[in-house]
């Protein structure tokens, strides 16, 4: 109140008014009817505590299946974008950006936006690489050719190793059935050579094992030599003796 009982007032800035960011300065001053004037001032301080938006983010999660011949995958999705209340676009950061080879599994993707006063925002999704690709058989052979072990109808048949080769996992174990080393019966055995990689895709080849009989019967008694003479007045005289005997490994 003034001694003088009737005082005009009037102020930089209104109550209720809008202020922009940044501290600004309010001023109020007084007049009394004699003219004697007084001025007060205070400062008005907005400040920007919210973080920039993420747009345009993939899904939880992108699924892709690594290339052919290759443990990795480029994968691509559409641009990630911001915006802020008071910086307008901002540009992320990110750790892999579209295009990038993702090896096989789960790589996780994080997008980062910070605004001119620092605050910051950050959102994820994973790209999950699938290996799809099964492993290639090397020196799979279509028939594996033997003869009989001596004096056996059947025969220990050894061959070059099927091997494999995996575009992920590199060496792959190759099992065979019946396995290279068994004991193969005469004639013909189909063997099955299998070669499976860590995410389960696997691989096969058939081919024939085949035991032939190429050893020859052999005589295990021949009678000596005989030697006899004629009936009386005849020419001939019937001569016998004991069978010979003979092995052979086939029967």
């Amino acid at each position: 109140a003034d001694n003088d009982k009737v005082a005009k007032t009037k102020s930089s800035h209104n109550s209720g008014e809008q202020f922009k960011l940044g501290t600004t300065t309010v001023t109020y001053t007084v007049q009394d009817l004699s003219g004697n004037i007084h001025s007060e001032s205070f400062t008005v301080t907005v400040v920007d505590e919210e973080a920039p938006v993420i747009v345009n983010l993939p899904s939880d999660t992108i699924y892709a299946n690594a290339h052919h011949d290759a443990n990795y995958a480029a994968v691509s999705w559409s641009k990630v974008t911001s915006t802020d209340n008071v910086d307008g676009a901002v540009n992320p950061v990110f750790n892999y950006g579209p295009g990038t080879k993702f090896s096989v599994g789960d790589t996780i993707v994080t997008y980062t936006v910070t605004d001119a006063a620092g605050n910051s925002h950050s959102e994820s999704f994973t790209v999950s690489v699938s290996d799809v690709q099964a492993p290639d058989l090397i020196n799979c052979p279509s028939v594996v050719e033997s003869g009989t072990d001596k004096d056996r109808n059947d025969a220990v048949v050894v061959w070059v190793a099927v091997t494999s080769k995996d575009s992920v996992d590199g060496s792959v174990d190759v099992t065979n059935a019946p396995e290279m080393g068994s004991v193969f019966a005469l004639g013909s055995t189909v063997v099955t050579s299998t070669a499976s990689d860590a995410a389960g895709n696997s691989v096969s080849c058939s081919y024939v094992v085949v035991v032939s009989d190429d050893q020859a019967p052999r005589f295990l008694t021949v009678p000596d030599d005989i030697s006899t003479t004629t009936n009386a007045d005849s020419s001939t005289v019937a001569v016998e003796w004991d069978e010979p005997t003979y092995f052979d490994n086939v029967g």
